[in-house]
């Protein structure tokens, strides 16, 4: 019993020790939590995560809060109310669907200490078969992936080579990389980066990582700046004289799947945005600074 109470208080004196540096960003962030329920929401009333493991080994405690706060302040202003009760406390916006079987879904993050958001491609049962789990930094105008993560139920194995085959042999890594370059157009965003394995929070608790996050990312013509692999702007591509010729059928039926996921998931968080009023007040704004321009 006085272990347990010493470990509880072992934990306050390390949460106030960290917390310190960036006291007065804490209060306003709890401040902002205070004045907006939805916030909470979004957060599931963790208003500390920041003081503990997230993301990135490397990143400050100021770093994941302005990542955190940002995120979510970000999202809340972007989607439509219909589109937030969907994501946030519902079961996902769905982005795509593959032949009435699998659903691209964009949802909160399920692994907390890995992100803020997820891309999740589910079973018919609503179990993952792949995902990604991110968040994004507004001030960078940056996309950070924090994990790739495979089902774990059973049958999971089986539900990946059926949508690979399905799929005209593209991996569940490449349809959600094609997602997520939608959601980074759609979001105006400039990169996305992905997390090297040493860096990862599972690696960090002494977790094995199943996939090689490395290998993925450099797959994608990711280029490794130090701490982070810093994507290309776009899924790289084969030019179709490079595929064999009997594979060559597949390759396009492949390509043209990645352009409809791109597709969709752009259209989709469109449609979910308050990007007719955002645009509207934009274009005010440039005619006005035309007319002022011109007098």
């Amino acid at each position: 019993m006085a272990s347990a109470r010493i470990r509880e208080w072992e934990k306050r004196l390390a949460r106030a020790v960290n917390s310190f540096p960036i006291r007065q960003q804490h209060k306003r962030w709890l401040a902002a939590l205070s004045n907006e329920p939805r916030l909470v929401t979004m957060v599931r009333g963790e208003s500390d995560r920041h003081l503990h493991s997230y993301v990135h080994r490397h990143w400050s405690s100021r770093k994941k809060l302005a990542a955190i706060r940002g995120h979510n302040e970000f999202m809340l202003s972007f989607f439509t109310p219909e589109a937030f009760e969907q994501i946030y406390n519902g079961y996902g916006l769905v982005i795509s669907t593959f032949s009435d079987q699998w659903f691209l879904k964009l949802e909160r993050g399920r692994y907390r200490k890995e992100g803020e958001q997820g891309l999740y491609i589910r079973n018919q049962q609503g179990r993952i078969v792949f995902g990604v789990t991110f968040c994004i930094d507004i001030e960078e105008g940056a996309l950070y992936v924090g994990s790739l993560q495979g089902g774990k139920h059973e049958g999971a194995n089986d539900d990946i080579k059926a949508l690979h085959r399905y799929c005209h042999n593209a991996r569940p890594f490449t349809l959600l990389m094609s997602a997520l370059f939608g959601v980074k157009d759609a979001l105006a965003l400039k990169v996305i980066y992905g997390i090297p394995a040493e860096y990862a929070n599972n690696h960090r608790h002494g977790h094995k990582i199943q996939l090689d996050y490395d290998s993925y990312w450099e797959e994608t013509g990711g280029i490794r700046e130090q701490y982070w692999y810093r994507l290309p702007t776009a899924l790289p591509r084969k030019d179709i004289s490079e595929v064999k010729s009997k594979h060559r059928s597949a390759y396009r039926k492949r390509l043209a799947l990645l352009d409809d996921i791109y597709r969709d998931t752009h259209q989709t968080l469109c449609i979910a945005s308050r990007r007719d009023e955002i645009t509207l007040l934009t274009e005010r704004a440039m005619q006005q600074a035309s007319l002022d321009a011109s007098r």
